[in-house]
């Protein structure tokens, strides 16, 4: 299965197969000349054991690059699947380690002999398409500029073709080439769509080991009404390459810079020694000495910027003072000096301020005018070479810092659109939240709410509407009346937390230890037999809040379905403080109808709810069935909430398993 874009090639999906076809071919690049040289001399010193560690980080370099071809296809809305590297825990065993990774070896050979050619390949094709079709339509305008030979493209095919004699070359080579040109507009989406077809094929196998899918319809490209599900504003949520093991773990985003800027000052280093020295007469350990210092300013730029521009400007000043001119080459700022300062003012620009990129400007000009200044002649006149010189030198300079500012302003715009970005799915995300909140409240207050409502009414006014109602009727309805009205004051309370946006609903207060008893009474009015056993202490006892919230409704829980499932047996609560735990225990005994156990022992939402708040609280909790057909719960949750405290492990049992 081949790697297809989805989407009918068009217009509208040109640039984005152009820029993958661009960006991929300088990735290559880049990588090509740095992999290349590391490869052949880590293998060439291998045998005396220097070669590893290079060859090491040429691979993981290989992996880093990898990486970026997999960020390139995932940026053009790609499904991506990043491979298994292999993990080290230090850099230096991940380094050495690089060599026993087959996908690392994948990796370089696609970096080296298999991408550089095709790509080369696919860019040249891609632009020699798109420069023919539009040298083709405005041939009439430029042609009239070249020389007249009379062996032009139309006049050739019309001559072979027998017809077109007498008519005007000119308007003939026009006609073809501007019939040329529309083909190769109207073709060209095609044309480069291939181009990346074979290029994603081929990466694909060798940077995943495995073919990309076909596209559905709909979820990629930019064909009209194509739409993609994975780059939806404008983000890809396909996996990242980044967030998979591997070389980024040693070849970051900050060590990228400092790899292709010392890849740089290396060269140029290189290069500058031998033209000093030889071309312009520096003695050769200044040209060491202030060529190496320059090209430690590039590489230093990168940390470092008001350091790498006092030291390039020291090094401008210096050469400026110890080298002669030299007829017929470029002074006073030779070739590799202007490329090197050059660099450094991009960079600078593109990663600092206004004021900082000022400085370096400034700095960097300073010098070499001064040079002109002291080596004019009496009359004021200078050298026509040394101000062409200069005022190539200014205009290279001028436009490295623009372009760098231009890049430093779109990464701050696209920093500041991620941020955006990530603040509108904030807030969207706490809407919804917000949303399913109100619907809860809504769907509480219209069922449960008005349901309570109803019963508090009906019993309330029972003994007006009944004949007959005795007074121990009327005192039982009378307790539903109070117990549905508390379920109403609490009912509002929780309705006021859920519509509060803010969470600034000022809530009642929770019930704690010294209402246990209350709680018991409102049981025992009901009808239920309930036996209570509380320390004197416990009601005074100061606990953490969490705690006592957690001791009421797990009581609570427990009572409430020893009445509900087991109806007419005694219910003993116990309620004592140990050393460091508040322990408590609510046992039964079998009803006369009492529930049997649930099929496949699992505990039901009300043991959950008792099993959370003793999580929650840092106690533990039992509960089961007992031999004589009863049902037990006890917990113990610690007094304090000191972090040193033991805490027995979770224990949750039902028939005396535990589960």
């Amino acid at each position: 299965m081949t790697y297809q874009p989805a989407g009918r090639p068009t217009w509208r999906s040109l640039p984005r197969d152009l820029a993958y076809v661009v960006s991929g071919f300088f990735i290559t690049l880049i990588g090509f000349i740095m992999l290349v040289p590391l490869t052949v001399l880590g293998i060439a010193t291998a045998v005396i054991w220097i070669g590893v560690p290079i060859l090491g980080f040429a691979l993981l370099l290989a992996g880093a690059l990898a990486r970026e071809n997999r960020a390139l296809l995932a940026r053009q809305g790609l499904p991506v699947a990043d491979p298994a590297y292999r993990r080290a825990r230090s850099r230096l065993k991940q380094i050495v380690g690089a060599i026993s990774d087959p996908q690392l070896w994948k990796d370089l050979l696609h970096g080296t002999l298999v991408t550089f050619p095709l790509r080369i390949t696919t860019f040249v094709l891609s632009l020699t398409w798109l420069a023919a079709g539009a040298g083709g339509v405005t041939f009439f305008l430029w042609a009239g500029f070249l020389p007249d030979d009379g062996d032009g493209l139309g006049s050739l095919l019309f001559g072979l073709a027998g017809i077109g004699a007498g008519l005007d070359p000119y308007l003939l080579d026009a006609a073809v080439n501007f019939v040329i040109g529309i083909l190769c507009l109207v073709t060209a989406p095609w044309v480069i769509r291939l181009c990346t077809m074979v290029d994603g094929s081929i990466a694909r196998v060798f940077l995943t080991g495995s073919w990309l899918p076909d596209l559905e319809p709909g979820d990629g490209g930019d064909d009209v009404g194509g739409h993609d599900d994975r780059r939806r504003d404008g983000i890809s949520t396909s996996p990242s390459p980044r967030q998979s093991g591997g070389p980024q773990e040693i070849i970051t985003r900050q060590a990228w810079m400092w790899s292709i800027t010392g890849f740089a000052s290396i060269a140029l280093l290189a290069v500058g020694i031998p033209v000093m020295s030889v071309l312009y007469g520096l003695f050769v350990p200044f040209s060491f000495l202030l060529i190496g210092l320059h090209c430690i300013a590039l590489a230093a730029s990168v940390k470092w910027p008001h350091a790498a521009i006092a030291l390039s400007a020291a090094v401008l000043v210096a050469l400026a003072l110890s080298t002669d001119t030299a007829e017929g080459l470029p002074y006073p700022v030779p070739v590799t000096v202007l490329i090197t300062q050059t660099l450094l003012c991009l960079l600078i620009a593109a990663r600092n301020g206004w004021a900082t990129t000022l400085v370096a400007a400034l700095a960097s000009l300073v010098a070499p005018f001064g040079e002109l200044l002291l080596t004019s002649t009496p009359d004021g006149e200078f050298s026509s070479g040394a101000v062409a010189n200069l005022i190539a030198y200014a205009s290279i300079l001028a436009l490295a810092v623009i372009i760098g500012i231009i890049i430093r302003q779109w990464l701050l715009g696209r920093r500041e659109l991620l941020v955006q970005r990530e603040r509108t799915a904030e807030v969207e995300a706490r809407q919804a939240v917000m949303d399913e909140r109100h619907r809860i409240a809504r769907e509480l207050h219209d069922v449960v709410a008005h349901s309570l409502s109803v019963i508090s009414i009906q019993a309330s006014t029972a003994r007006f509407r009944l004949d007959g109602v005795t007074t121990e009727v009327a005192d039982e309805l009378d307790d539903i009346t109070a117990s549905a009205r508390r379920s109403l004051t609490e009912m509002r309370g929780l309705l006021a937390v859920l519509r509060d946006d803010d969470g600034e609903t000022k809530l009642a207060p929770s019930p704690d230890l010294a209402q246990i008893p209350e709680l018991i009474d409102t049981y025992r009015r009901g009808g239920a037999s309930i036996e209570l056993s509380i320390e004197p202490d416990v009601e005074t006892t100061e606990v953490p809040a969490s705690t006592a919230l957690s001791t009421y409704r797990i009581i609570q829980e427990a009572v409430t379905n020893a009445v509900r499932h087991a109806p007419g047996s005694g219910v003993q609560v116990q309620l004592m403080l140990e050393e460091a735990d508040i322990y408590m225990s609510v046992t039964n005994s079998a009803g006369i109808s009492a529930s049997p156990p649930a099929s496949g022992h699992e505990p039901k939402h009300g043991l959950i709810g008792m099993r959370e708040r003793a999580q929650a609280a840092g106690g533990n909790i039992n509960y089961g069935f007992l031999p004589d057909g009863g049902y037990q719960v006890s917990a113990r949750l610690p007094r304090s909430l000191d972090p040193h405290t033991p805490v027995g492990a979770q224990n949750h049992s039902v028939d005396g398993r535990d589960v």
